[in-house]
């Protein structure tokens, strides 16, 4: 019998001036990540309108300090901005640099996903054979994988 093990838990590092936060990457960062970028597109539709600078700036420090805080923790923001002081165009570049470095961890997780699967590169005489197995397996692509025996996570059509 198999045994199943889960993996070690992947942990993004983030290097704000110097001091070094980490956050579990897990389905509750994806989930934070789409409420923060959803939060920051229905503010820029906002500011659209407003012709106020002080409007502007006072509504981008309100998403930014949401956003950190729901990346890094609760009072990061804060603990950040509260000795290097506020401003709203520091904040939004570290909200940037926050969803940059997820975005590029997930690719290096994808990637490192698509190393694990074994692809096979078909010849040219074996993807003839699956497409005349597909039009006689019920003109379905499983069942022609199926009788011609190939396993389905290694086989790649090209």
């Amino acid at each position: 019998m198999k045994q199943f093990k889960f993996g070690e838990k992947r942990l993004i590092k983030f290097d704000i001036e110097g001091k070094v936060y980490q956050r579990p990457y897990n389905e509750t960062l994806i989930r934070t990540i789409e409420e923060v970028e959803k939060s920051l597109n229905n503010a820029m539709k906002k500011l659209e309108d407003t012709t106020s600078f002080n409007e502007m700036f006072a509504e981008v420090e309100k998403e930014c300090k949401k956003g950190i805080d729901l990346i890094l923790g609760q009072g990061k923001f804060d603990e950040i901005f509260g000795v290097r002081g506020y401003d709203a165009m520091e904040e939004a570049d570290l909200l940037m640099y926050l969803i940059d470095e997820i975005n590029a961890f997930q690719s290096e997780i994808a990637e490192e996903q698509a190393k694990e699967n074994k692809v096979v590169e078909l010849s040219p005489e074996k993807k003839a054979q699956i497409e005349g197995a597909m039009k006689n397996a019920a003109s379905s692509e499983a069942g022609a994988i199926h009788e011609l025996g190939i396993p389905r996570r290694t086989a790649e059509y090209r």
